[in-house]
């Protein structure tokens, strides 16, 4: 149960913000709505005004005083047209007499002129590329947000990627054919309407020729017996020196931990030393770090597990996206001599399976929770989170910046039905970032200033 030390202090009057950040379109107004709400007996007379508005911004309140509890405001702010185009905090102040209150308000400000948008990454006419990269391209002021395209020909007929996103960066969710170009272009949009395609850039994807050989012979009956990773459970003999399995797959996602248990036959009383490996970021090579597992050994066995298995393996939140092979080779050793994993012709056998990775958000549904509330927002760094939790195992706060990275995350765990906490991101300095809020299989994500 998590626990947080608060004082509650008494207040005469309080805004409470319905709205606290607008994206308007220059010239349209923006416009806020607020409760005026009063404590303790308070019936003072309070008189509402704004602080540092941008420049050439007008603030209209209606009603202007508010003396009665429960008292609904709405605050319009003119003049858009004479603003810059950009991101501005201000404020909503309540004065009476000596007592004075205030609130935090975000004000984006967009305009139909946009800039001509640089794609940096994959380079233009790049081969040998990952089959699972990253797309990269600068961040336009003017943009909310933007419109991938990727396609198998330069006019665009056959589009395999179509996606409107807030970051600067794209994952893909798939696997790309083995040396094959792609084309791709970026179109920035806000509520005002969108600009032009981007410059076509196009990439060639790398041909490993899948991973390398790797068998044993036949000659002895030491194999492995059984192979269980999530949902593979794959029972085999040894009709060759080389299984493959690839039709066999599971599902896992970037971060979860699975066991893996391997079973062997060491055709007698001799030792069978066992490795595997998984391709994590699919570049036909088992060769880079954390790909490689140590399953230890068996001993005079026809069919039982090697002594580390179970092991659990998390999967690296750099993980690609889409279809990687797991390879799991069983050697005969007089000592501790382990299978490599493109050994050829030894005493044993080798099996390959095929894993899919998917990205964590892959089968999380996006919605608005329930009495969801984040405030104050813009924030000076700490703020307070309320929502009503369909699964009160565990709430988790990620903060995002607006390239998509993970820039720091809190868990909460055992909460109530009426989630409530204030949350600092010691790890955040000032700027504009994504809180995605995950409970059970829903998530939502809105944007939030730390200023």
């Amino acid at each position: 149960m998590n626990s947080v030390d608060f004082t509650i202090v008494e207040s005469e009057f309080v805004i409470a913000l319905e709205n606290a950040i607008i994206d308007v379109c220059s010239p349209n107004d923006a416009v806020y709505n607020f409760t005026y709400s009063t404590f303790l007996g308070f019936t003072g007379i309070t008189t509402f005004s704004a602080n540092n508005l941008p420049e050439g911004a007008l603030a209209t309140f209606n009603p202007t005083t508010a003396n009665a509890d429960g008292t609904p405001v709405t605050l319009t702010i003119s003049g858009i047209g004479e603003v810059l185009q950009g991101a501005f905090s201000f404020q909503i102040v309540g004065t009476s007499g000596s007592l004075t209150k205030s609130a935090e308000l975000s004000l984006t400000v967009y305009n139909t002129n946009f800039n001509a948008l640089i794609l940096t990454a994959p380079s233009d006419g790049a081969v040998e590329e990952s089959i699972s990269p990253n797309l990269i391209w600068n961040e336009a002021s003017n943009a909310a947000s933007y419109d991938l395209q990727m396609a198998t020909d330069s006019a665009f007929t056959n589009i395999i990627v179509e996606e409107n996103i807030t970051t600067i960066t794209y994952a893909l969710n798939l696997s790309l054919e083995e040396f094959t170009t792609y084309y791709w272009r970026v179109k920035p949009r806000n509520s005002c309407g969108e600009g032009t395609y981007s410059s076509t850039y196009s990439f060639t994807t790398e041909s490993c020729n899948n991973t390398c050989i790797s068998f044993g012979e036949t000659t002895w009956d030491t194999s492995t017996t059984l192979v269980q990773f999530n949902t593979i459970n794959n029972i085999s003999k040894k009709p060759s020196g080389y299984g493959d399995y690839t039709a066999i797959n599971t599902v896992v996602k970037l971060n979860e931990s699975h066991d893996l248990t391997v079973n062997v036959n060491t055709d007698g009383s001799y030792r069978v030393q066992v490795k595997a490996w998984i391709d994590w970021n699919q570049n036909c090579s088992f060769d880079d770090d954390g790909e490689e597992y140590d399953l230890g050994f068996a001993y005079e066995t026809v069919d039982d597990p090697t002594d580390l298995s179970p092991l659990s393996i998390t999967v690296p939140s750099g993980a690609n996206i889409g279809n990687t092979v797991m390879r799991v080779s069983s050697r005969y050793t007089n000592s501790m001599t382990y299978p490599t994993s493109c050994m050829e012709d030894f005493d044993g056998e080798v099996e390959d399976y095929t894993i899919i990775v998917e990205d964590v958000t892959a089968s999380i549904d996006d919605v608005s929770f329930e009495g969801f509330n984040l405030y104050p927002n813009p924030t000076k760094g700490e703020f307070t989170l309320n929502l009503e939790v369909i699964n009160t195992a565990k709430v988790s706060a990620q903060l995002y910046d607006v390239r998509g990275r993970l820039i720091d995350e809190k868990e909460y765990f055992n909460t109530n039905t009426n989630f409530s906490e204030r949350i600092l991101f010691e790890k955040a300095s000032a700027g504009l970032y994504l809180l995605k809020v995950t409970n059970g299989n829903k998530q939502t994500t809105r944007k939030l200033m730390i200023r």
